[in-house]
């Protein structure tokens, strides 16, 4: 995994403006950053999906999640 000096420590909210002022309105992001970008997404007007398991999905649209990505994505876990 990298590191990139200029990204880190920076808010999830200072990343996703940087992200929408280059022209990107829908982001994708892990379940656990879900509350945390449903709450940028009020700010900033984004759509929002997630990546999250279906029985989530009662929470997610609590939040306000536009989007739910189920099923296996890929992942860093082993095949086996």
């Amino acid at each position: 995994m990298g590191f990139d000096e200029g990204i880190a420590g920076r808010t999830f909210l200072s990343l996703a403006r940087d992200v929408r002022d280059i022209g990107i309105t829908e982001m994708f992001v892990p379940d656990v950053l879900a509350s945390e970008a449903a709450a940028v997404k009020k700010q900033l007007g984004i759509s929002l999906g997630v990546f999250a398991p279906m029985s989530e999905r009662s929470k997610l649209e609590q939040l306000g999640v536009d989007y739910i990505v189920a099923g296996d994505v890929g992942g860093f876990g082993s095949n086996e």
